[in-house]
C-alpha cells in the first residue's frame, strides 16, 4: 500500500506547493486560502502551517520555487552564445529558446507576473538575484557576440525583448490564432492553426529582437 503523502516531508512540501502555486496563479493571494490549498494538496490545514508558517510564508515559498524553475533558462542559453555563429543567429536560437520555456513554463510566468503586476516591482532580494545579473551578464553576451556596437540603452533594449516574449508566452495559442489574423473567433481555431500561429509569433519575436539590438 502506497504511503500517503504527508509520511514524506519533502513530497508534503512539493505538493503543497504545487498546489498552492496553482491557486495563486488562477486566483491571486487574496481570493486563495490556505484552507483550499490544504484540500488541494490533500494534508490538513495544520500540516500548511507546519511545514510554511502562514500564507504569507508559502506565498513568499512559492514565488521563490517558480523563479528557480526559470532559471534553469540561463543554463540553456548560455551555450547558445558560445557557439561562435553569427549574432543574428545567436539571436534567433535565443529569442525562439526563451519563448519556447516560457510556453513550456506556463505556471511559473503566471506566479512570477502576478506578484510584479499586484506590487508594481520585484521584492528587492528577487531583483538583485535575478534581474539585475540578467540584465548585465545579457548585456556583456550580446557585446561579446556582436563584437561591440550594441545600444547605449542595451538593458530597456533586453527588458522590452523580455516583456514581449513574457507576454506571448502567457498568451493561449487559441488567442494568438486571432492575434496573427489566422481565425477571427478563439473558436475557429484548429489544433493545427494554433501551431501555425505560435510558429509566426516565434518568428515575430525573432525579427522583433534583430530590429531592436
Amino acid at each position: 500500500m502506497a504511503r500517503p503523502i504527508h509520511a514524506d516531508a519533502t513530497a508534503t512540501r512539493l505538493g503543497i506547493l504545487s498546489s498552492a502555486a496553482r491557486l495563486f496563479s488562477e486566483r491571486g493571494v487574496g481570493r486563495s486560502s490556505i484552507r483550499d490549498i490544504a484540500r488541494e494538496a490533500g494534508v490538513s490545514l495544520a500540516t500548511v502551517h507546519h511545514y510554511f508558517g502562514s500564507k504569507e510564508g508559502l506565498y513568499e515559498a512559492c514565488i521563490d520555487a517558480m523563479y528557480a524553475e526559470l532559471e534553469e533558462l540561463r543554463d540553456e542559453l548560455q551555450p547558445l552564445f558560445l557557439a561562435g555563429a553569427g549574432s543574428e543567429t545567436v539571436l534567433a536560437k535565443v529569442v525562439r529558446a526563451t519563448f519556447r520555456f516560457g510556453r513550456s513554463h506556463h505556471l511559473a510566468l503566471r506566479l512570477v507576473m502576478r506578484e510584479v503586476l499586484d506590487t508594481g516591482e520585484m521584492r528587492e532580494h528577487r531583483r538583485n538575484r535575478y534581474m539585475v545579473p540578467y540584465l548585465r551578464d545579457g548585456a556583456s553576451l550580446l557585446e561579446a557576440v556582436m563584437g561591440g556596437g550594441i545600444p547605449e540603452d542595451i538593458r530597456l533594449v533586453l527588458q522590452s525583448i523580455s516583456h514581449l516574449v513574457v507576454r506571448y508566452s502567457l498568451t493561449s495559442s487559441r488567442e494568438l490564432a486571432v492575434v496573427c489574423g489566422l481565425v477571427n473567433t478563439v473558436e475557429d481555431s484548429t489544433e493545427a492553426v494554433q501551431k501555425e500561429a505560435v510558429l509566426q509569433l516565434e518568428n515575430h519575436l525573432v525579427r522583433l529582437a534583430n530590429t531592436l539590438l
